[in-house]
């Protein structure tokens, strides 16, 4: 199984880690291989790439939300900090970060997550509590991004 996302350059970045050790990391637990494409200059976003078994691929995409989700606690806690000694001026976020995963999926696979009359897509709505958008098919290709 093969997953495709694009990501923020600085997401990917946070992905990589310092010197690739959390990339690294993720590919050693999840037995995936993980591959995120070269920084095109001009471009804001990178494809991330995940193949592996499906329980790999879906154990890699945890451990990325968790290392982005990482980043950003710590970026919160810098803020309170700068924010507690006056060097600061925002309020610090009070909210729990969210994620926007950009999906690179085939027509066929968006048509599954649809389902009938967009009963799937309803349901893993209500269910996950995520907004999930599809968006228009390119004329050229056969992928859609979700």
């Amino acid at each position: 199984m093969a997953l495709r996302l694009w990501m923020s350059n600085m997401h990917a970045g946070t992905v990589i880690g310092k010197g690739g050790g959390s990339v690294k990391q993720m590919r050693e637990q999840s037995g995936c291989k993980v591959q995120i494409a070269e920084q095109v200059a001009g471009e804001m976003e990178r494809l991330v790439s995940i193949t592996g078994a499906a329980s790999q691929v879906t154990h890699a995409s945890e451990l990325l939300v968790d290392v982005l989700e990482e980043a950003a606690r710590d970026a919160a806690a810098r803020d309170a900090a700068q924010q507690q000694s006056g060097a600061y001026d925002e309020a610090a976020p009070t909210e729990p970060p969210s994620h926007a995963l950009k999906l690179l999926l085939s027509n066929n696979q968006v048509g599954g997550i649809i389902g009938k009359k967009g009963s799937t897509i309803m349901q893993m709505r209500e269910e996950s509590g995520a907004m999930i958008k599809v968006e228009a098919a390119a004329t050229l290709t056969n992928e859609r991004v979700v």
